[in-house]
């Protein structure tokens, strides 16, 4: 704030720009004075003396009949001119040697007044009483009309008092004196010296006045940086107790995930088992109601993470199609469900191999999705175009919906956070947060492409968006792909939107307690994420040997070989990256398949996994769909 006030000031004037800040403006006018006493007066009065000595050469020249000076004309001058040199060291010694706050004596001023003395001399040596020179006694008072009237009443009565005293010394030595003369120049003197104090009184107002507006100024002033001060120690207090807020909500949005994943994860099981058909229609209804809360939470969770940047884009070399596919995958059934009919369309110039982020290119499809299906009507059709610019290498997404469409306001806000329009249909859907579009947004942005929408009232919406694809030059082999095997949906093709063939996702059908497969090693440090494992894996006709730590893992290893290791990616001691590296070098020929498994950030624990040696990564606590996909993948029962 004060530098704001400062900067209303014309910013050649240092000097009012001084005014706000005391301490500075002390240390300006200490050395204005101490320059001023020191170079600027000293010059004046050694210009005054010398002119005061030329007065007097004049008058001897013009009274004197020899070429020469008389001898006290001739001292006068050289004693001038010592006094002036002298004064002036003495000036400048009293300004570098004392502190001129704590001193009660004015030193210029008694050195000014001293300057009395050498123009009654002057005035004694061109005439005494008679001598011309007496209009200099003047200006020893007017020179000071721009301080302060105690001053000039000061000089004033100094210089009449000393024209007296000098008459009275005349008059002891008998020198010839005209009084009534004298008391006239002794009236005029004092007329004139009340003359010059009236004239100083109306200019010391004045400088009172600045003074007070200045020192009110200042107490503006610094009662601005206090409120400064208090403003910023409630923005660092508000600030720390919203760090705390956000910790807290953070922790709490960390925990809640994987207690719901759980959650579903038995609703899973429970709904696969002989229930009554009213249990198994509260089942459903709780495995719903978790979804969903799972589902909100996630997206809270997201959006906090990149406003706080901490979703970084990673570059990974992937199947162009396979984030593009597996979110297709996710919704058909849901479209078919509901009625909705799901065409896809993808252009034959599209590489196969490129690198990118297939994580945050699944989840915006997925968002965009999502909202396409969610806000569609029984018997209406939503078609996915995939066109690629060779020359750019960039992907263009488009997703054209038959749904209600979009107000030209709703146009503008769809992308807003907790944004919703078509109120009245999603209360009948009662689905979404109103972060699935905003999410989409920011990732689209983070990878640096665009997102939009064409929409008009009852006549569908298309959403948009673009990415780059920069094609991968290298063998599929050559990394390790996130996406499984490739199979023929991977494979690009040209192909209409009337004709799409898609491969159902292959599944383990359950067996009994009696005919287990496996066994399937499992080590976690987590008791609880260990039972929910070994019991999704016994569901779905898997034994499960369970171990606690590193060592046990490879203790288990050494003494029988398994097929597939389910492995925590963040153990203590020896954390799961460590132990894979380990494993694969004890038995490069013979390891088995390692699945990493975490509960922070899977798209995080991917490129650890990745270089670690893990053939995958998934969250943790399980769901049943996952793990029936993992032992599909690398543990078919055909292939036990």
């Amino acid at each position: 704030m004060l530098e704001s006030i400062q900067a209303l000031l014309d910013p050649a004037d240092r000097d009012v720009r001084l005014l706000l800040d005391e301490e500075r403006a002390a240390s300006a006018k200490r050395q204005y004075f101490r320059t001023l006493h020191t170079q600027d007066v000293p010059l004046l009065r050694l210009a005054g003396l010398t002119l005061l000595a030329g007065c007097v050469i004049v008058d001897a020249s013009i009274g004197a009949r020899a070429p020469s000076f008389p001898l006290p004309v001739q001292i006068l001058i050289g004693t001038l001119a010592l006094y002036g040199f002298v004064s002036w060291f003495l000036l400048r010694a009293y300004y570098r040697h004392v502190d001129t706050r704590r001193t009660p004596i004015d030193f210029p001023v008694v050195v000014q007044a001293f300057d009395l003395f050498a123009c009654l001399a002057a005035v004694h040596l061109t005439g005494g009483s008679q001598s011309w020179l007496f209009f200099t006694l003047f200006f020893h008072v007017s020179d000071h009309a721009n301080t302060t009237t105690t001053r000039v009443a000061f000089f004033a009565v100094m210089t009449c008092a000393s024209y007296a005293g000098y008459l009275f010394v005349l008059r002891m030595l008998d020198v010839p004196v005209s009084w009534p003369i004298e008391a006239a120049k002794l009236v005029t003197m004092a007329a004139f010296s009340v003359y010059i104090y009236l004239i100083t009184r109306p200019a010391q107002r004045h400088r009172q006045r600045m003074a007070a507006t200045v020192r009110y100024a200042r107490s503006l002033a610094a009662m601005v940086q206090e409120q400064e001060r208090e403003l910023d120690a409630a923005k660092q207090t508000a600030r720390l107790a919203t760090r705390g807020q956000r910790e807290m909500l953070t922790n709490v949005l960390h925990e809640l995930p994987p207690r719901l994943r759980t959650i579903n994860a038995m609703h899973d099981v429970l709904l696969e088992s002989s229930l009554a058909p009213r249990t198994l229609d509260t089942v459903k209804q709780a495995h719903a109601a978790s979804t969903r809360l799972m589902e909100a939470m996630d997206d809270v969770l997201l959006i906090s993470r990149l406003d706080a940047g901490l979703e970084p884009c990673t570059m990974l070399p992937y199947r162009t199609l396979a984030p593009l596919l597996e979110a297709f995958d996710l919704f058909r059934p849901i479209a078919e469900t509901r009625g909705i009919k799901l065409r896809w369309q993808i252009d034959p110039r599209l590489p196969s191999l490129s690198v990118g982020d297939p994580s945050r290119i699944r989840y915006i499809l997925v968002k965009v999705l999502d909202n396409a299906v969610k806000y569609n009507e029984p018997g209406g059709r939503v078609d996915v175009r995939v066109v690629y610019d060779q020359v750019a290498e960039m992907v263009r997404v488009e997703v054209e919906d038959t749904g209600v469409g979009l107000t030209e306001t709703y146009r503008r806000r769809v992308f807003d956070p907790f944004f919703q329009a078509n109120r009245d249909l999603r209360d009948q859907i009662k689905e979404g947060s109103g972060l699935g579009l905003t999410i989409a947004k920011r990732m689209v942005e983070l990878i640096g492409g665009e997102i939009g929408v064409v929409s008009e009232p009852r006549r569908g919406s298309t959403f948009w968006f673009t990415y780059g694809a920069l094609a991968y030059e290298g063998a599929a082999e050559d990394f390790m792909t996130l996406q499984g095997p490739e199979d023929e949906r991977f494979v690009v093709q040209p192909r209409d939107l009337e004709e799409a063939v898609w491969l159902p996702p292959r599944r383990v059908p359950a067996a009994s307690r009696d005919d287990l497969l496996g066994p399937v090693l499992v080590g976690d440090d987590n008791l609880y994420h260990l039972i929910i494992a070994s019991r999704l894996l016994e569901h779905v006709g898997y034994k499960a040997d369970c171990c606690q730590s590193g060592s046990q893992v490879l203790a288990r290893l050494a003494t029988r070989p398994y097929r597939l290791l389910l492995l925590d990616c963040h153990m203590p001691i020896e954390d799961g990256f460590v132990i894979t590296a380990m494993i694969r070098e004890r038995w490069p020929h013979t390891h088995p398949v390692v699945i990493g498994t975490t509960a922070l950030d899977v798209e995080t624990a991917r490129p650890l996994a990745a270089r670690a040696g893990m053939t995958a990564c998934i969250r943790k606590p399980h769901t049943l769909a996952e793990v029936r996909e993992v032992l599909a993948r690398w543990y078919p029962k055909d292939g036990a």
